[in-house]
């Protein structure tokens, strides 16, 4: 004999319910296929209601909408943007509280973000900043998480769309927000605060103020040092990446504003003497300072490599610049050094995923070969027989890339540049 059921458990209302809550455990429990699957039954039931029933479980079946996007946004950012955009309507029509059309507007806007739409997530985060504006002070006040969040979402779409000037506005906006919170005690803002020191690094590093880019990203390093101290296992590639990014822009270090406000005039010899050895100066002291980030972001990976083989290509990417460093430093031995070592690295990546990294490798390769070309020209022999292995080797990996667009178009462009010139010495040596 079959146990009784539970009365109402068939009936659509009590379905629904069921599915939702188990769509909100399963997310809780991070399965998110399984919460997927599950939101989209409970939709596919509402959709076979009657239509009195439809208006009564309307703002339920919005919110299962935003859920529904929210999980697919990565995905299928356009069928995410439909869900979100039918919720609003829900929304909208039913007079629902605020802060569900807020939140559905935020929803949005990412999604239109995630498709690169920029002008419609403008248009959405534009709406939720109206809001906030429009708001009280003592509201304004606890409403300052969304706020920053909005300018720091608008921020990055400047950034996008390498509008360094507006993306500047939007970060500092965020900035300021974020660092009152932390000021007043509110530490979970603190890994938004770091976030925001950092894009405004590169915002400025996008107009070549490498000055001020730094003075943010010592800002962020200092966050994320204080972070990493109490979450090493969340924040420690986060400080890593800000030691490399210093090193980058000191390697990179080319600030115009500093260098038209402290030329010297040209009049006389030894103020011009004296002005080149001022420069000679200042670069060495920039080649120090970026020598001693790099090192100090591969120690970082290299730490983290032990746990979790994913930081590697991050180590060899870090020796890789140290021979950038020293490249553009003029000198050269020590450059080569520092891209031997970053090959072998990058060879034993590829060994393992070629597809993804071929390409690391011929990059590295190219860099040397730029070096092995001028030593070839002033008569070194072995020069030219490790140009041709290291050529050779870079036809191969190319070869596994059908395509000849983008970087890798322009990589087997390089090489027939370097097979030529190279096929060029040796015919005179002969």
């Amino acid at each position: 004999m079959k146990p009784p059921e539970h009365p109402g458990a068939a009936s659509p209302a009590a379905r629904i319910d069921m599915l939702n809550r188990r769509g909100q455990q399963l997310l809780k429990e991070g399965k998110r296929a399984a919460a997927l699957s599950t939101f989209r039954e409970s939709l596919e039931i509402m959709d076979t209601l009657p239509e009195d029933a439809r208006t009564a479980v309307a703002p339920v079946k919005a919110a299962v909408l935003n859920h529904v996007g929210a999980l697919i946004a990565d995905d299928d950012p356009a069928a995410a943007i439909e869900a979100h955009q039918a919720a609003l309507k829900i929304f909208e029509q039913t007079d629902h509280n605020p802060q569900a059309v807020l939140n559905t507007r935020l929803m949005l806007a990412d999604a239109y973000q995630r498709a690169r739409k920029f002008y419609f997530a403008r248009k959405h985060y534009r709406a939720v900043l109206e809001w906030y504006r429009s708001r009280m002070p003592e509201e304004r006040r606890t409403q300052r998480p969304l706020a920053a969040s909005v300018y720091w979402h608008l921020g990055n779409i400047a950034l996008e769309e390498s509008k360094a000037v507006e993306a500047k506005e939007k970060f500092l906006k965020a900035w300021e927000l974020y660092r009152e919170l932390t000021d007043e005690g509110q530490e979970a803002f603190r890994p938004w605060l770091a976030a925001t020191l950092n894009n405004l690094a590169v915002a400025e590093k996008l107009e070549n103020h490498y000055s001020e880019a730094v003075r943010y990203y010592r800002a962020a390093l200092q966050e994320y040092r204080q972070l990493a101290r109490r979450r090493p296992e969340v924040f420690l590639p986060y400080l890593a990446a800000t030691f490399h990014q210093l090193g980058n822009a000191f390697t990179e270090k080319k600030d115009v504003r500093d260098e038209a406000a402290g030329a010297a005039p040209l009049t006389g010899f030894g103020i011009l003497t004296l002005a080149k050895k001022e420069q000679e100066q200042k670069a060495e002291a920039d080649r120090r300072q970026a020598e001693e980030y790099y090192r100090q972001a591969l120690a970082l990976y290299q730490q983290l490599a032990e746990q979790d083989s994913m930081y590697a290509p991050h180590a060899a990417t870090v020796i890789h610049n140290l021979g950038v460093l020293y490249d553009e430093h003029k000198d050269h031995a020590r450059a080569m050094e520092f891209y031997r070592d970053a090959l072998q690295k990058r060879r034993m990546l590829a060994e393992a995923d070629p597809e993804t990294f071929n390409a690391d490798v011929c990059i590295t390769i190219f860099n040397m070969l730029t070096l092995l070309l001028a030593r070839a020209e002033g008569g070194d022999a072995a020069a030219l027989d490790e140009a041709d292995a290291l050529m050779d080797e870079a036809r191969r990996r190319l070869a596994i890339y059908p395509h000849d667009d983008g970087v890798i178009g322009g990589m087997k462009a390089d090489l027939t540049y370097y097979r030529k010139h190279f096929d060029l010495l040796r015919r005179r040596r002969k």
